[in-house]
């Protein structure tokens, strides 16, 4: 791995960071209730899915452990209006991928 995709994936767990600041000890109801916390959310997966775009061309290739083209996906779909985020599918996200995404990066850097 090169020096570039060591940045933008520590790029990507201060993003992480950041939604564990928002959903941490939320529930989804609440979160459902939260129209601005709903666009916050939706805003940090566009950014994870935008640093994941940055990466080489080899690391992407690499890296199977990380689902990064369907994070990429997921980017271009919130970000140009191809279909709506639905609540349930960002709070799935939070809940179930984020997590792992933190995990498998953090391994990868070694931290």
């Amino acid at each position: 791995m090169d020096n570039r995709d060591k940045i933008i994936l520590s790029k990507i767990l201060r993003e992480i960071e950041e939604f564990d600041e928002i959903v941490l000890n939320s529930s989804f109801e609440s979160f459902l209730d939260d129209k601005k916390t709903q666009l916050a959310a939706g805003m940090l997966l566009i950014n994870i899915g935008e640093l994941a775009n940055h990466l080489t061309k080899k690391f992407k290739e690499e890296t199977k452990e990380i689902p990064l083209y369907e994070i990429i996906a997921m980017r271009h779909h919130a970000a140009h209006g191809y279909r709506e985020l639905k609540p349930k599918i960002i709070w799935t996200t939070l809940k179930e991928d984020i997590p792992k995404l933190k995990q498998d990066i953090t391994k990868l850097l070694g931290k």
